[in-house]
């Protein structure tokens, strides 16, 4: 008896048994209870805790057994995380249906949300509130986590030195249209960021950062050693019992665009930044800001801190009111005015030409230079605005009085510059953080 031999199927069959397993698909859980129990069988595939319900932690846990990029939805409710943080070991996107309507609480027992080194995060449209750690009182990131349309309030870090009082950062960190609300960095020896440490890489963008506070430095923001920059940001009304009380830059690199650091408060040095490292601010307003040393803002040592149309008013403080330098701080386009008791104070700024300054105490020298001239600047914005700044009155001698060549193509609102704001026919860019429009 003959048999017919079919060479394809055989090297197909080969193929078949010889080939890697393949992997199983993300996976999509809705969490549908708010309480915190665990998962009945991690890994089967299935959200389920002991009644059946799919809850917040279980669905981590399944995330987590499971490989790829699973996603966990959440409904409009609260969810409570009682007992430990929900460890994220795999990737993972947890989204919401809105941050008012989706809130996840842990009651100031533990932290919400750790994320291990390599784990790629993504959250969205919820509310995380009243976590508390050594570190990072909501989120401690070692990974990659980017969050968007969502609040982090009412934390704690909490330890003989705590840092990060809503979000410890040694990883990667994208914030994009975040508040950060009334968090609070503790500790006998000093707390550290009122919201935020940054010891890796931090990018907001369209981040509010208000009334949170730090025993130790940092107010808002503690900048350890790493590289952060803040876009279109507000840092508003922090407080803090040392230095820096919206801003603490130690070590690494930070750029300001379009920011505004506005009435916060520092019982020692730098009511509005504090900074040891290299700091270059475009289109910032540091105004209403208090400290003992330096008001607006204090730079330490030789890094530069590089001004670029940037607008500091209205500070105050024991000495330095407005800038307070010991380093190196260069001015650009930049006005320094009403600042109590002096606009600058410190070791001479260096101008690099087209700024003014509401006193003679800043010593331009540059030809372009405004000195002992009242800017004519309106009351800062109001707080709910998307940016806390300055208008310039009409008349104003910053109008039209800046350098083209170096100034940015937006002011801080995102109008353009150059722009014709005396209307004279001719479109000139603006002194300060300010561009009138015609």
């Amino acid at each position: 008896m003959r048999y017919r031999v079919d060479v394809r199927e055989i090297c197909i069959a080969l193929l078949l048994a010889l080939a890697p397993p393949v992997a199983a698909s993300a996976a999509t859980f809705a969490a549908g209870n708010g309480d915190d129990a665990i998962d009945a069988v991690p890994g089967d595939g299935v959200c389920a805790s002991a009644d059946g319900s799919c809850t917040l932690r279980a669905a981590v846990e399944e995330a987590n057994a499971l490989p790829g990029a699973d996603t966990i939805t959440l409904g409009a409710m609260k969810y409570t995380v009682a007992s430990t943080a929900l460890h994220l070991t795999d990737e993972v996107n947890i989204i919401g249906p809105s941050a008012a309507s989706c809130t996840i609480r842990a009651r100031k027992r533990t932290r919400i949300f750790e994320i291990e080194s390599g784990v790629q995060t993504v959250m969205s449209n919820l509310t995380l509130e009243r976590g508390m750690a050594d570190e990072g009182g909501a989120i401690l990131n070692r990974g990659s986590l980017v969050m968007t349309d969502a609040v982090v309030r009412h934390s704690q870090a909490r330890a003989a030195a705590g840092a990060g009082g809503a979000i410890y950062n040694d990883g990667n960190l994208q914030l994009v249209d975040v508040r950060l609300e009334r968090n609070r960095a503790l500790g006998s020896f000093g707390g550290l960021g009122g919201s935020l440490f940054n010891n890796g890489t931090a990018i907001l963008e369209r981040v509010w950062i208000s009334k949170s506070r730090a025993s130790g430095c940092g107010g808002g923001v503690f900048n350890n050693l790493g590289s952060i920059e803040l876009n279109n940001t507000t840092v508003e009304r922090n407080s803090v019992k040392s230095s820096g009380g919206g801003l603490f830059h130690q070590r690494g690199t930070m750029t300001l665009n379009n920011v505004s650091v506005a009435l916060n408060r520092a019982t020692a040095i730098g009511g509005g930044i504090f900074t040891y490292a290299t700091l270059r601010l475009t289109n910032v307003s540091i105004s209403g800001n208090r400290g003992y040393t330096g008001g607006g803002l204090f730079s330490r040592y030789t890094p530069v801190t590089d001004l670029l149309n940037v607008t500091v008013s209205f500070n105050r403080a024991f000495e330095g009111g407005g800038i307070m330098n010991n380093g190196t701080v260069t001015l650009k386009n930049s006005i320094a005015a009403g600042n109590k008791p002096h606009d600058c104070e410190g070791t001479a700024v260096a101008s690099h030409g087209h700024n003014l300054a509401g006193d003679a105490s800043c010593a331009l020298a540059q030809a372009s230079d405004l000195s002992a001239v009242d800017p004519m600047l309106s009351p800062l914005f109001d707080e709910d605005s998307a940016a806390m700044m300055h208008a310039l009155q009409p008349g104003s001698p910053a109008i039209d009085a800046g350098d083209d060549a170096a100034a940015p193509a937006i002011d801080q609102r995102g109008q353009p510059r150059p722009a014709d704001g005396d209307g004279d026919g001719t479109a000139i860019s603006d002194i300060g953080a300010y561009e009138m429009q015609p």
